[in-house]
C-alpha cells in the first residue's frame, strides 16, 4: 500500500487530508495572503475596542476593577459581533454544532 502511494502522491495527500485529518483541500484560487490579511485586519479591528474602555475611561474615577468588567464584556459583545460577521461572509449557519463520532 505504501507503494502505491508513493505512485501518486497527490491522491495520498488528499486521502489524508480529507479522510485523516478532516481538513478541506484548498482550492486553486485560495490566497494566503489575503486570508492572512483579513485575519489580521479583524484582530485589530475587533480588538481594539476592548481596549477603548482603559484608554477612554482610565482618567475617570471608575476603578481598574470595574475597568476590566467592562473590557470583558466589550469582548464579549465584539466575539458575538465577529462571529455574526463570519456566519455573513462564509455563508455557513451560526448555530449548527457538529457532532463527530
Amino acid at each position: 500500500m505504501a507503494k502505491e502511494d508513493a505512485e501518486y502522491p497527490d491522491l495520498f495527500v488528499e486521502f489524508m487530508m480529507n479522510f485523516e485529518l478532516d481538513l478541506p483541500i484548498p482550492n486553486d484560487d485560495d490566497n494566503p495572503w489575503k486570508h492572512g490579511l483579513v485575519t489580521f485586519c479583524s484582530f485589530i479591528f475587533f480588538g481594539l475596542f476592548p481596549l477603548l474602555g482603559y484608554a477612554v475611561l482610565y482618567t475617570t474615577s471608575i476603578s481598574e476593577s470595574d475597568l476590566f468588567i467592562i473590557s470583558c464584556n466589550v469582548s464579549a459583545i465584539m466575539f458575538f459581533i465577529l462571529g455574526a460577521v463570519k456566519t455573513k461572509f462564509s455563508k455557513k449557519n451560526g448555530i449548527t454544532v457538529e457532532q463527530k463520532f
